[in-house]
């Protein structure tokens, strides 16, 4: 029988504290809610206590204080210690344009590779840059294919498998972007599919229908809720998204793998709650909707 995890993202906690400083605390929040795992920026880690590397770009040549990564036995430790699993690593990068895609984007995968494999993670959700006020043209969708197929095979080498995570400028046009990077081998990337972003560019009802579209392809799911003008609400069941029919078409189609929670700061949000109780109210919604 398919078995079904359900995590939460660290980042959701941003609107309360920052990551890196008091990680300690957002993993008891976590474990304390109820979640089995926890997915984490990679970039919340920088810097601070963990002394990873810099967000943003390369690192200076020479510079090694910005090039150590991550303590990954630290990291682990600490998430074991809370009797969490470290869902997936999610990252990003330009993968459009050659030049910033070698020089920047590539180099920082090759430093995350070697912490997701120190860490034994076996997930890394890759989120593409958009290109600001303008669609990407088909050779910059070539070009990011190529650089994602690297990246991919860089993590495969390391023990982890890629996934695509959606955001709405690759959803429009009739998912033009998304259907490009589906381009690529199913061996070496699937889709981290985020049920919010998809419900604020084509509407609730044809996000959970979209599921059974691309079914073979999502092997990663964010549950992220939204009200109907797409202004994003902080609890999984406090938006217009039908959870009870998001459950049964996972469950329908043996879905297997890990549900987990993304309460987005930002977008137009606005809390009214902790996070702790946004975090405890989203896990119960599940319970009752996917019994899982």
């Amino acid at each position: 029988m398919a078995e079904i995890h359900i995590g939460i993202q660290a980042n959701a906690w941003l609107r309360e504290l920052p990551i890196a400083e008091n990680l300690d605390t957002v993993l008891e929040q976590i474990a304390k809610s109820g979640y089995r795992g926890v997915e984490i920026g990679y970039h919340f880690l920088a810097g601070g206590r963990f002394n990873a590397l810099r967000p943003g770009g390369a690192p200076p040549a020479g510079d090694a204080d910005s090039t150590t990564m991550p303590d990954p036995t630290e990291v682990g430790a600490l998430i074991e210690s809370h009797g969490l699993e470290l869902a997936a690593l999610h990252t990003g990068g330009v993968f459009f344009d050659d030049e910033t895609a070698r020089g920047q984007t590539l180099p920082n995968l090759e430093i995350i590779a070697e912490f997701a494999q120190a860490i034994d993670c076996r997930a890394i959700l890759i989120s593409p840059a958009a290109k600001q006020g303008a669609a990407k043209t088909s050779q910059e969708l070539a070009t990011q294919n190529h650089f994602l197929q690297e990246a991919c095979a860089l993590f495969a080498a390391h023990g982890a498998h890629c996934f695509h995570h959606t955001h709405g400028p690759e959803l429009e046009d009739d998912f033009r972007e998304m259907r490009n990077i589906l381009e690529l081998d199913s061996a070496h990337i699937s889709l981290a599919y985020d049920i919010a972003n998809a419900a604020r560019v084509i509407g609730a009802a044809a996000a959970v229908d979209f599921i059974d579209t691309f079914r073979s392809r999502i092997g990663y799911v964010h549950y992220k809720d939204c009200r109907s003008d797409g202004v994003l609400v902080e609890a999984i069941g406090d938006g217009v998204i039908d959870w009870g029919n998001v459950a049964h078409t996972l469950t329908s189609t043996n879905y297997s793998g890990w549900v987990v929670v993304e309460i987005e700061p930002g977008h137009g949000m606005e809390a009214h709650r902790s996070v702790r109780e946004d975090a405890s109210l989203s896990r119960q919604h599940i319970r009752e909707t996917l019994g899982a």
